[in-house]
């Protein structure tokens, strides 16, 4: 888990690598090994997330991403803190599955997790100010060659 600070661990997103976090010092190491070509899934977040909800924000990501690191095909993610430059984004996640079939069920399982917690993710976002980006992604071996 990553600590309390501006480093976040996001659950609506899910980051890619071919090995787990490591924990050391309460925060996880990440190596993105990326296979081009695999059929590895990624799904890369940017939030845009007011200072006032920062806080609400954080604890709801911890809570999602200690449920998402239990479900199988997850490999892995890594979360970012905007530390310059033009974006509005000031939080981008990158989650990895084994592949899209895997992130697929793992929707499917963290719509009933947020359906059984009574969490409502795009009143949540409304109500927080958060704007969210959100994209799948894939490691095509054309664009590594």
């Amino acid at each position: 888990m990553f600590p309390k600070t501006r480093c976040i661990a996001v659950a609506f997103a899910v980051v890619s690598c071919a090995t787990t976090p490591t924990e050391k010092k309460g925060s996880a190491m990440l190596p993105l090994a990326i296979e081009p070509g695999s059929s590895r899934h990624f799904l890369i977040d940017s939030f845009s997330v007011p200072q006032e909800a920062r806080a609400e924000f954080e604890a709801a990501m911890r809570r999602n991403m200690a449920f998402i690191r239990t479900l199988p095909g997850f490999l892995g993610h890594v979360a970012f803190e905007k530390a310059g430059g033009p974006s509005m984004f000031d939080v981008v996640t990158i989650a990895q599955w084994e592949s899209k079939e895997a992130y697929e069920k793992a929707g499917e399982a963290v719509r009933a997790y947020y359906k059984e917690i009574g969490f409502d993710m795009p009143a949540t976002l409304k109500r927080w100010g958060v704007r969210v980006e959100r994209g799948q992604y894939t490691a095509p071996r054309s664009l590594h060659q």
